[in-house]
């Protein structure tokens, strides 16, 4: 009876303890294709669906059957007692009870328009959904995660922001709709709402070319915690300092919400530049961007400020982050800086189906984007000789290191630029949080260009063998010592050997460059990229990376 008992003791164990494993992952099978319930479009009787294409498709979900589907200028939809609703296109009416679904029946570029009687009309990507009850329409958004955000992004922060801020705004909101898939699925069969109770949703209205490109850059990413999508919220102005989520709404205390001062020691806050930049103040001087950054910790229960706030200034302060992004802080110290602790992951849908074939787990700025899908391959016998760099750990006694930048290696004379480090490595008695920084990352090449003193030198040494040949010439052949006359025998030997050599080493690039020929040829006509990329290239440390104890 004892053992029995062990038994069914330890049977239980794992199957709580397999389920959490399945719940810990469970957030990266986030479904592409969400819904938006569409409160903004109220509760009408009547409305009105236009599309761009003028092709319109209606779809029974209760009898998954075609109604219509053709060319037509307006479809009208009218709500009727006991949950019916009359459908009237061109010629063709239908009463139907349930959901329909309406759609264009056409690729992601197209759109639908609503027009619900007395609202204004608004234009959505995807598909709609519509059921009637209580005399009422009730519409549904069916989009795309990514044609959602383009929406989002550009409703929660301006467009002018600069392209850093821009896509750490889309990492947070797609993070936000993530860890709120099922705010609203048990009551109302959707999955978000387009108010602020969720996220400003209203469709094409809001869409920008520069959120767009930020979108796309960042596709699937998120920001995690402790294996949970992280609560990323965000606000408008938080005033100089940032405040804890216990001190906003009480609760447990968050390790990645934390109080802190939005700036540099000593320097304005972060957010007072990016709200004189959007209010396009001229002579905005700003600070150098630092290497070593700290974040000043506050009290748990600090309300400090340096002036009046916009929001409830927990997490993202985003004039802070256009204030960052202006100083030259990428969209990896932003996260870092405003979620410490956190670190990026790639949704399922995302990493399968990913266009960033140089670094499809990181998130860079779109400027380094663009250098690196336009930087052109080198000869192989050049490449064969670089040394595979690597990222080289923050040393920090902390528990958790919270962000990293990317070290970005420059040509000609310019200094490599050394990777930034958030820890809370240890709390000094100002109570602000240290940060160190790791050691700078090896060249890329080891041809680095020589400097102005060598070449200098150089061309001393070269003056003067050009004025000892033109001496030796100007001499008398019969004045010549036997020496001199022995040496120019030994010279042209050296002359030979050293063609000889260079020949050889002709021979050997040659050699391996057909050797690599050879292999990418034998390789599958789909995996030719595939050779050239393990041979040629080198990966780059990613933007974030967390370790914890």
């Amino acid at each position: 009876m004892r053992y029995l008992r062990l038994l069914i003791t330890l049977i239980i164990v794992q199957i709580f303890t397999q389920n959490a494993l399945i719940a810990d992952n469970s957030y990266l099978d986030t479904p592409r294709i969400i819904r938006i319930g569409l409160d903004l479009a109220g509760k009408p009787e009547k409305s009105y669906i236009t599309t761009s294409n003028g092709i319109i498709v209606i779809v029974d979900n209760n009898l998954k059957k075609t109604l219509f589907k053709g060319k037509a200028s307006k479809l009208s939809i009218t709500a009727k007692s006991g949950g019916t609703m009359l459908l009237e296109i061109n010629d063709n009416k239908f009463t139907v009870s349930g959901s329909v679904r309406i759609s264009n029946n056409s690729s992601r570029s197209e759109t639908i328009t609503l027009t619900p009687t007395p609202k204004k009309a608004r234009t959505y990507r995807g598909s709609l959904e519509v059921r009637c009850s209580a005399q009422s329409l009730h519409w549904v958004s069916v989009v795309d995660m990514e044609d959602y955000l383009k929406s989002v992004v550009p409703s929660e922060i301006s467009t002018r922001a600069p392209m850093a801020a821009i896509e750490a705004q889309a990492i947070a909101a797609r993070t936000y709709a993530v860890r709120n898939i099922d705010r609203h699925t048990k009551k109302e069969n959707y999955n978000l709402c387009d108010t602020v109770h969720c996220q400003a949703y209203l469709g094409i209205l809001k869409e920008d070319q520069n959120p767009n490109i930020a979108i796309k850059a960042t596709e699937g990413k998120i920001l995690v915690y402790d294996s949970v999508p992280a609560n990323t919220v965000y606000h408008s102005n938080c005033g100089g300092y940032i405040i804890s989520s216990q001190t906003a709404w009480g609760g447990q205390n968050v390790p990645y919400l934390i109080g802190h001062y939005d700036g540099i020691k000593g320097k304005k806050s972060f957010c007072e530049y990016g709200k004189s930049y959007l209010a396009r103040q001229n002579n905005l001087v700003l600070p150098e961007k630092t290497n070593r950054l700290v974040i000043g910790v506050t009290a748990t229960n600090s309300k400090k400020k340096t002036h009046s706030n916009y929001g409830h200034r927990v997490g993202m302060c985003q004039d802070g982050a256009i204030g960052m992004a202006l100083i030259g802080y990428s969209c990896s110290n932003i996260l870092g800086f405003y979620y410490p602790r956190t670190k990026i992951e790639t949704l399922k849908y995302a990493a399968k189906n990913t266009t960033n074939k140089f670094a499809p787990t990181q998130v860079t700025s779109l400027e380094e984007l663009r250098a690196r899908s336009n930087k052109k391959l080198k000869q192989p016998p050049e490449l064969k000789e670089l040394p595979n760099p690597k990222a080289q750990p923050a040393t920090s006694t902390a528990n958790v290191v919270v962000a990293k930048v990317e070290p970005q290696t420059k040509t000609e004379n310019k200094e490599v630029e050394k990777p930034l480090v958030i820890a809370d490595s240890k709390t000094n008695k100002q109570g602000e949080v240290e940060a160190k920084t790791a050691p700078v990352a090896e060249s890329i090449s080891k041809e680095a260009p020589a400097s102005k003193e060598k070449v200098s030198n150089t061309e001393n040494i070269d003056k003067s063998k050009e004025n000892k040949n033109k001496a030796d010439s100007a001499l008398n052949d019969k004045t010549k010592t036997k020496t001199e006359v022995a040496m120019v025998p030994k010279s042209e030997k050296k002359v030979e050997n050293s063609k000889k050599t260079n020949n050889t080493k002709e021979e050997q690039g040659s050699t391996k460059l057909k050797g690599v020929l050879k292999q990418i040829s034998e390789t599958k006509p789909n995996s030719t990229f595939t050779a050239i990329r393990k041979t040629f290239w080198r990966p780059v440390a990613p933007s974030i990376s967390t370790s914890s104890k």
